[in-house]
């Protein structure tokens, strides 16, 4: 029930936003799924690490506490580093983004929305790899506590800023809507982070098994962890890999109405793989 709640906020916001862009500009809507595209993307990077948690991080069996917290720890700064790389790259391309994803006819007021849209690659990456770490260590709780934090906190700055009852007599643009949603995925990665931190204290200082130095906090073992990660993640990232580039190119190819279906049929594979 905690799994499929924490995908079936994000799926009813994204409806919401939806709704609130077109009374800004009826035009614009199509451009706010370049935050799916974009989201497509960095799924094959949040296919690949982050499901060996289960498996690897899970196994309380085999491997002591210890062991488990220092693969979360090495999974989150690795997920991390390379969704901050994902981002600079999608900044960097946003033209082309632009120009893949978005019609022409919109493309050139959309270039700042991808740049803006661009953060969510670091911040998608953040919250993978802490949800999927902390399920795997028992805690359920805290993918829904992001979901949760990031949600409410759109709604109300949504409220307030772009919908038809916001504050003030400025007009709104999806550039707010961007920045609004930019800021949320941000800090709910980031308190999901902090959360994340309390939960391994507190396990640590719970576990009898756990003194003396270990106590302290675990060393934490890069290569080796990920040398762990790596031979159970290889094959779901090469399985995303090819069902999101396969969706994808399926959706460019189609009208540019397929993009409202492709954003749905994400958000479903998303809550199907969860869900089972």
């Amino acid at each position: 029930m905690f799994n499929i709640l924490a995908l079936l906020l994000p799926a009813l916001y994204g409806t919401l936003d939806k709704l609130w862009i077109a009374n800004i500009d009826p035009s614009q809507v199509v451009t706010t799924d370049i935050y799916t595209y974009i989201g497509v993307i960095v799924e094959v990077l949040n296919d690949g690490l982050p499901r060996s948690a289960w498996l690897i991080i899970g196994d309380k069996s085999n491997r002591t506490l210890s062991s488990r917290l220092t693969i979360s720890y090495t999974l989150i700064f690795v997920q991390t580093i390379v969704g901050a790389i994902m981002t600079v790259i999608f900044v960097a391309s946003s033209e082309r983004l632009a120009a893949a994803f978005v019609p022409a006819q919109v493309r050139d007021a959309s270039i700042k929305y991808v740049q803006i849209s661009s953060i969510s690659a670091l911040s998608s990456a953040m919250q993978v790899a802490v949800s999927n770490c902390t399920r795997a260590l028992d805690n359920p709780d805290v993918p829904l506590f992001i979901a949760t934090i990031s949600v409410a906190a759109n709604i109300i700055l949504d409220l307030l800023i772009i919908s038809k009852f916001h504050v003030g007599s400025w007009i709104p643009t999806i550039i707010d809507q961007a920045l609004i949603r930019m800021t949320c995925d941000i800090t709910s990665a980031l308190v999901g982070l902090i959360y994340f931190a309390f939960i391994a204290r507190r396990l640590r200082q719970q576990d009898g098994s756990v003194t003396g130095s270990d106590a302290a906090g675990p060393k934490i073992f890069f290569i080796r962890s990920i040398k762990t990660m790596a031979s159970p993640s290889t094959c779901p990232s090469i399985e995303s890999a090819l069902r999101n580039a396969y969706d994808t190119m399926g959706s460019c190819n189609g009208s540019c109405s397929c993009a409202g279906g492709f954003n749905t049929r994400f958000r479903g594979s998303q809550l199907g793989r969860i869900a089972s």
